[in-house]
């Protein structure tokens, strides 16, 4: 995979995390929720976490050339590592 992860601790457990694909010709939502959980599986030491005010949204990144479009597509939001079970998580 590429693209970017970036990871901010605010403290408490909570941790900003934004995930951004490499550019595509279409949206890749699935790639980028799959870079943010584990991003914050790993922020979170393997704990279980919940995930906070969390998004999805892709956008043109250059102009189409010969109708190909470079589509980045972005996963944002919070992480709060917590001691609850798996089944527990919230997923948007």
């Amino acid at each position: 995979m590429g693209g970017s992860i970036g990871v901010k601790d605010e403290g408490g457990g909570r941790f900003y995390i934004t995930a951004t694909t490499n550019s595509a010709p279409a949206e890749t939502p699935g790639t980028a929720r799959k870079m943010w959980t584990k991003a914050a599986a790993e922020a979170c030491g393997g704990e279980a976490y919940v995930e906070e005010d969390t998004g999805i949204y892709s956008y043109d990144h250059a102009p189409a050339f010969l109708g190909l479009r470079y589509i980045v597509t972005v996963m944002s939001g919070t992480a709060v590592c917590s001691e609850v079970d798996a089944e527990e998580q919230t997923v948007e």
